[in-house]
Protein backbone atom coordinates (compact mmCIF):
# COMPACT_ATOMS: atom_id res chain seq x y z
CA UNK A 1 0.00 0.00 0.00
CA UNK A 2 1.42 3.42 -0.71
CA UNK A 3 -0.09 6.72 0.28
CA UNK A 4 1.12 10.36 -0.41
CA UNK A 5 2.73 12.79 1.25
CA UNK A 6 3.57 16.13 -0.71
CA UNK A 7 7.43 17.52 -0.79
CA UNK A 8 7.34 21.22 -1.80
CA UNK A 9 3.94 21.80 -2.80
CA UNK A 10 4.03 18.46 -5.87
CA UNK A 11 2.06 15.06 -4.43
CA UNK A 12 4.93 12.40 -4.27
CA UNK A 13 3.82 8.21 -3.56
CA UNK A 14 5.54 6.69 -1.03
CA UNK A 15 5.84 3.10 0.23
CA UNK A 16 3.97 2.24 3.78
CA UNK A 17 6.34 1.94 6.57
CA UNK A 18 5.51 -1.34 6.63
CA UNK A 19 6.26 -1.96 3.01
CA UNK A 20 9.41 0.11 3.67
CA UNK A 21 11.00 -2.68 6.33
CA UNK A 22 9.66 -5.69 3.47
CA UNK A 23 10.80 -4.38 0.43
CA UNK A 24 14.31 -2.49 1.19
CA UNK A 25 15.54 -0.72 -1.64
CA UNK A 26 19.04 0.54 -0.37
CA UNK A 27 22.07 -1.75 -0.34
CA UNK A 28 22.98 -1.42 3.12
CA UNK A 29 19.20 -2.04 4.00
CA UNK A 30 18.79 -4.95 1.84
CA UNK A 31 22.19 -6.55 3.60
CA UNK A 32 20.73 -5.97 7.34
CA UNK A 33 17.25 -7.45 6.53
CA UNK A 34 19.17 -10.67 4.55
CA UNK A 35 21.37 -11.02 7.83
CA UNK A 36 18.81 -10.73 9.81
CA UNK A 37 16.48 -13.26 8.28
CA UNK A 38 18.84 -15.52 8.82
CA UNK A 39 20.28 -15.47 12.08
CA UNK A 40 17.44 -13.80 14.28
CA UNK A 41 14.27 -15.18 12.53
CA UNK A 42 16.56 -18.55 11.91
CA UNK A 43 15.44 -18.91 8.16
CA UNK A 44 17.05 -21.05 5.65
CA UNK A 45 19.64 -19.82 3.16
CA UNK A 46 17.19 -21.01 0.09
CA UNK A 47 13.80 -19.24 2.30
CA UNK A 48 15.89 -16.26 2.69
CA UNK A 49 17.11 -16.16 -1.30
CA UNK A 50 13.96 -16.37 -2.18
CA UNK A 51 12.25 -13.72 -0.16
CA UNK A 52 14.96 -11.54 -1.80
CA UNK A 53 14.91 -12.76 -5.18
CA UNK A 54 18.68 -13.46 -4.90
CA UNK A 55 20.52 -16.72 -5.32
CA UNK A 56 21.18 -19.09 -1.72
CA UNK A 57 24.87 -18.52 -2.71
CA UNK A 58 25.08 -14.62 -2.02
CA UNK A 59 23.16 -15.50 1.02
CA UNK A 60 25.87 -17.80 1.99
CA UNK A 61 28.82 -15.41 0.72
CA UNK A 62 26.76 -12.16 3.28
CA UNK A 63 26.41 -14.75 6.17
CA UNK A 64 30.64 -15.90 5.66
CA UNK A 65 31.06 -12.87 5.71
CA UNK A 66 29.11 -11.27 8.80
CA UNK A 67 30.75 -14.23 10.58
CA UNK A 68 34.50 -13.40 9.74
CA UNK A 69 34.08 -9.61 12.01
CA UNK A 70 36.10 -9.25 15.00
CA UNK A 71 32.92 -7.14 16.13
CA UNK A 72 29.74 -7.11 15.47
CA UNK A 73 29.05 -3.52 15.55
CA UNK A 74 26.31 -1.59 13.26
CA UNK A 75 29.28 -0.32 11.47
CA UNK A 76 28.70 -3.04 8.58
CA UNK A 77 25.15 -1.43 7.57
CA UNK A 78 26.55 2.18 7.96
CA UNK A 79 27.87 4.12 4.90
CA UNK A 80 31.63 4.09 5.15
CA UNK A 81 34.14 7.26 5.97
CA UNK A 82 34.76 9.44 2.84
CA UNK A 83 37.64 8.67 0.55
CA UNK A 84 40.89 10.85 1.13
CA UNK A 85 42.91 12.65 3.72
CA UNK A 86 41.28 14.16 6.56
CA UNK A 87 41.63 17.70 7.28
CA UNK A 88 44.23 18.57 9.16
CA UNK A 89 44.09 19.95 12.32
CA UNK A 90 44.88 24.01 12.89
CA UNK A 91 45.61 25.10 15.89
CA UNK A 92 44.68 27.97 17.80
CA UNK A 93 47.52 30.15 17.00
CA UNK A 94 47.31 29.49 13.28
CA UNK A 95 43.89 30.11 12.73
CA UNK A 96 43.98 33.72 14.77
CA UNK A 97 46.61 34.61 12.40
CA UNK A 98 44.91 33.66 9.58
CA UNK A 99 41.87 35.69 11.14
CA UNK A 100 44.09 38.66 11.80
CA UNK A 101 45.35 38.19 8.65
CA UNK A 102 41.38 38.27 6.49
CA UNK A 103 40.67 41.42 9.10
CA UNK A 104 43.58 43.34 7.23
CA UNK A 105 41.80 42.54 3.71
CA UNK A 106 44.35 39.72 2.65
CA UNK A 107 42.62 37.37 0.02
CA UNK A 108 43.50 33.89 0.55
CA UNK A 109 46.29 34.05 -1.87
CA UNK A 110 47.84 36.57 0.06
CA UNK A 111 47.39 34.64 3.20
CA UNK A 112 48.94 31.38 2.16
CA UNK A 113 51.74 33.21 1.13
CA UNK A 114 52.56 35.30 4.22
CA UNK A 115 52.32 31.71 6.04
CA UNK A 116 54.70 30.10 3.86
CA UNK A 117 57.06 33.03 4.16
CA UNK A 118 56.93 33.11 8.01
CA UNK A 119 57.16 29.56 9.11
CA UNK A 120 57.08 25.95 8.50
CA UNK A 121 53.12 25.58 8.44
CA UNK A 122 51.93 25.18 5.01
CA UNK A 123 48.83 25.17 4.31
CA UNK A 124 46.71 24.63 1.51
CA UNK A 125 44.76 27.52 0.20
CA UNK A 126 41.34 25.40 0.68
CA UNK A 127 42.38 24.74 4.69
CA UNK A 128 42.62 29.13 5.04
CA UNK A 129 39.51 29.12 3.35
CA UNK A 130 37.82 26.64 5.46
CA UNK A 131 39.17 28.41 8.58
CA UNK A 132 37.43 31.58 7.04
CA UNK A 133 33.74 30.14 6.47
CA UNK A 134 34.22 28.03 9.99
CA UNK A 135 34.46 31.66 11.37
CA UNK A 136 31.48 33.05 9.47
CA UNK A 137 34.04 35.28 6.98
CA UNK A 138 32.70 35.27 3.44
CA UNK A 139 34.80 35.80 0.53
CA UNK A 140 36.41 39.43 -0.27
CA UNK A 141 34.61 41.99 -2.74
CA UNK A 142 36.12 42.62 -6.06
CA UNK A 143 38.88 44.60 -5.87
CA UNK A 144 40.73 46.28 -8.60
CA UNK A 145 44.80 45.44 -8.71
CA UNK A 146 45.49 48.55 -7.10
CA UNK A 147 43.44 47.43 -4.07
CA UNK A 148 44.73 44.40 -4.09
CA UNK A 149 48.20 45.08 -4.01
CA UNK A 150 47.68 47.99 -1.62
CA UNK A 151 46.39 44.99 0.82
CA UNK A 152 48.79 42.83 -0.03
CA UNK A 153 51.89 45.09 0.86
CA UNK A 154 53.48 44.82 4.11
CA UNK A 155 57.48 46.15 4.89
CA UNK A 156 59.53 43.03 5.56
CA UNK A 157 63.38 42.68 6.13
CA UNK A 158 65.97 40.75 4.65
CA UNK A 159 68.96 39.77 4.66
CA UNK A 160 70.25 42.39 2.23
CA UNK A 161 67.91 45.53 3.31
CA UNK A 162 66.42 47.05 6.47
CA UNK A 163 63.18 47.40 4.66
CA UNK A 164 61.96 47.28 1.32
CA UNK A 165 60.04 49.88 -0.65
CA UNK A 166 56.10 49.55 -1.35
CA UNK A 167 55.35 48.28 -4.53
CA UNK A 168 54.61 49.48 -7.18
CA UNK A 169 50.82 50.42 -8.20
CA UNK A 170 51.09 47.59 -11.21
CA UNK A 171 51.35 45.04 -8.55
CA UNK A 172 48.57 42.75 -8.77
CA UNK A 173 49.45 40.17 -5.75
CA UNK A 174 52.04 39.70 -2.92
CA UNK A 175 54.53 37.33 -5.17
CA UNK A 176 54.86 40.31 -7.61
CA UNK A 177 54.75 43.20 -4.80
CA UNK A 178 57.91 41.18 -3.20
CA UNK A 179 59.70 40.88 -6.77
CA UNK A 180 59.23 44.38 -7.50
CA UNK A 181 60.63 46.03 -4.16
CA UNK A 182 63.52 43.32 -4.14
CA UNK A 183 66.58 45.13 -5.40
Amino acid sequence: MHYTTYFRGFPVSRPSPAEFFANPVQPRHRRYEILRAFFHERLSAEAVARRFEIAPATVYTMTRDFRRRDDFGADIFLPPDRPGRTARAIGPELRERILALRDRQLSVPDIKALLDAEGPAKLPERAIQRVLREAGRGRLPRRTQAQRAAAAWTPRTTKRSKASAPPASSACCLGCAITASTP
